[in-house]
């Protein structure tokens, strides 16, 4: 089965002609266009997304197959924009594919998308299928796709039932909740702390910037799941100056996509504390030491107090005082030993 596709574009017309090229190949699919409109505070977005969406025009008049159009006049915003995209999705489709503008996705990522969409239609436990992956080589798996308790966004696919648990809003009067499901997704203290911390960043705001951290956190809610590839099926061409969030990616991110190089045999697929450790590491952290370090040395008390014992408490909390300072060899040791022990018993270069 061919499952619709859903595109959600800005203001990048060369990210949008070269996703709509693409997708042009995937004759007779169903496919949804939806397009914010320009920002007020921006005098440049006006001609731009103009541009994307008489794009977005060209491809419908043109394209072999059935195309709807949500073309917004006025900017929703990062994250009501595509909140909206997708709640338009699935009122009318009951499972899709979602690229954005910078997800420019092998041919193998459709094929992917549709045999697992289709596998775990009725599976309640996978809320979701990435077709992105930042597993590094020396980690790979002898498997084509794993699960994990982590989303990725960069070309996915879900179905409905996941879809109507996602809460956009984090209301203040169930933050004590919601930091219970947080603290039980994350027992180790690093990413714990991480997480919370992304939390109360967006608990409580009457238009949150983003919708991505909430799809992280109502896939905890409802003890599900994302199913990856191992290979990775999606370059993201947008990291780079005119990004909104991803600026300066590490080579981590930065993967261009290819092919599967194993079949989809319906063998058994892992999942392992272990892989979620190497995907926060990778992904969310980008693989960066001094991001790591420092979240390290925040959430655990006993580094805290090695730190105080050392006198170094005025500035202890800027990245570059923990990296540079020979005095907290020890404590980076202890960074050490928990990398030690992420998978196989390798340490992460």
């Amino acid at each position: 089965m061919k499952f619709p596709v859903l595109l959600i574009l800005f203001n990048r017309g060369d990210l949008t002609a070269g996703l709509l090229d693409i997708v042009r190949g995937q004759s007779g699919r169903r496919i949804y266009i939806a397009a914010d409109g320009p920002r007020p505070e921006k005098p440049q977005d006006g001609q731009l997304c103009a541009e994307v969406q008489e794009m977005a025009r060209d491809f419908a008049r043109h394209y072999d197959g059935e195309c709807c159009l949500q073309l917004q006049s006025s900017n929703l915003g990062c994250g009501p924009g595509v909140k909206a995209a997708l709640d338009w999705f699935f009122d009318n489709e009951e499972a899709g594919i979602i690229l954005e503008d910078d997800c420019h996705p092998s041919q193998d990522f459709f094929r992917f998308q549709d045999e697992m969409l289709e596998r775990y239609r009725n599976d309640v436990s996978v809320f979701m299928v990435s077709g992105s992956s930042f597993l590094p080589k020396p980690f790979a798996l002898n498997a084509p796709s794993f699960f994990t308790k982590y989303t990725q966004i960069w070309g996915w696919g879900t179905w409905r039932r996941a879809w109507e648990k996602y809460e956009f809003f984090l209301k203040e009067d169930h933050r004590e909740s919601w930091v219970n499901i947080i603290e039980e997704a994350c027992p180790d203290k690093a990413e714990r702390f991480y997480w919370l911390r992304e939390f109360n960043k967006l608990c409580g705001k009457l238009v949150p910037h983003t919708w991505d951290y909430q799809l992280q956190f109502s896939l905890w809610k409802a003890n599900g799941k994302c199913l990856w590839p191992t290979q990775n099926l999606v370059t993201n061409r947008g990291l780079r100056s005119d990004a909104t969030h991803t600026l300066n990616p590490s080579d981590y991110l930065c993967q261009e996509a290819c092919g599967l190089h194993a079949g989809l045999d319906g063998s058994p697929i892992p999942q392992s504390a272990e892989i979620d450790k190497l995907l926060f590491w990778f992904h969310f952290l980008e693989g960066d030491v001094n991001r790591f370090r420092y979240i390290l040395f925040e959430s655990d008390e006993s580094i805290q107090s090695k730190l105080s014992e050392i006198s170094l408490l005025g500035d202890i909390y800027t990245c570059r005082r923990i990296v540079t300072d020979p005095m907290l060899g020890e404590v980076f040791n202890l960074a050490g030993k928990w990398l030690k022990k992420m998978v196989f018993g390798k340490q992460i270069e």
